[in-house]
């Protein structure tokens, strides 16, 4: 089934051009406003600091991490539902908060799928780093090698595998693809979409072979979200897959994800075929 793109003239696809990009930079320039009302201090070098130490603070780390993401994604939504109240856009589902007429179960089968499939690489990547002198990723990886206690999974919940999935997907693919792809239709918006996405996670921006190979995957596992959604037309499903990439594995425990994932791809390579046919037809 081929969905009915919105194609625009220049004047449209500019507009949406300069919309999102408006929204990108006065958002974050709100947020660095929040962040001084608010008195949430210096976040970076107290970040990396506790990174470092021998054993983080990691609840002093979720602070750190919740409010800049606090402020950071006020200020960007803040601007994306002014300006969607004026294009009429209110309604949680504008932004991809819908099932969109599919079953929740399907959606979030096909958000384990697509986990599987699309951060095969990904995965495969930083298991490998851990055998292999690949250079260096990013900098809070440092924590994977110290204790996990309870106060860790607090740090990861607000900084990785909980908030982050939500706010992201939302942004990303629920505001600034949908967008897009009113005025370039679905395909482009999402190849734009997931520039945004890699171009905006600098953590990962070394010249490294490790920083090098995670910026290929990410454009890899971003497209096949973006795909994803916009034939599913709800987040659910790509909420789910970056949740499930962002859950922290070690030990035995990477041996057996990594095997159930490709346990699951070749289960479900029938399926997974399909989308990649359907992809192969919309970029014709």
């Amino acid at each position: 089934m081929r969905l009915p793109d919105q194609k625009q003239p220049w004047t449209g696809k500019l507009f949406s051009v300069l919309e999102v990009g408006a929204v990108f930079v006065a958002g974050n320039l709100l947020a660095g406003v929040l962040n001084k009302a608010f008195n949430f201090g210096s976040f970076w070098e107290e970040y990396v600091a506790l990174l470092n130490s021998p054993q983080p603070d990691y609840l002093r780390l979720a602070w750190l991490v919740g409010s800049n993401l606090l402020t950071q994604y006020v200020g960007l939504f803040s601007l994306i539902f002014l300006v969607g109240w004026f294009r009429r856009k209110r309604r949680p589902a504008d932004y991809g908060l819908t099932r969109a007429s599919h079953k929740l179960g399907y959606l979030l089968g096909l958000g384990v799928v697509l986990f599987c499939f699309s951060q095969l690489p990904l995965k495969s990547l930083f298991f490998a780093s851990k055998y292999l002198p690949l250079g260096a990723g990013a900098d809070f990886w440092v924590m994977l090698n110290q204790k996990w206690n309870f106060q860790f999974w607090v740090f990861m919940a607000v900084g990785s595998y909980l908030v982050v999935p939500v706010v992201e997907e939302l942004f990303y693919r629920g505001y600034i693809q949908r967008r897009l792809e009113e005025g370039f239709g679905g395909l482009p918006a999402v190849f734009m979409a997931t520039f945004f996405f890699v171009f905006n996670h600098s953590q990962y921006h070394k010249v490294t072979f490790l920083s090098i190979g995670t910026i290929v995957a990410f454009l890899f596992s971003s497209v096949a979200a973006g795909y994803v959604f916009y034939r599913t037309r709800s987040l659910y499903a790509t909420m789910a897959a970056h949740a499930l990439v962002n859950i922290p594995t070690k030990g035995t425990v990477d041996w057996i994800v990594l095997l159930l994932m490709v346990a699951v791809v070749i289960l479900f390579a029938k399926k997974i075929a399909v989308y990649l046919r359907q992809f192969g037809e919309d970029f014709r």
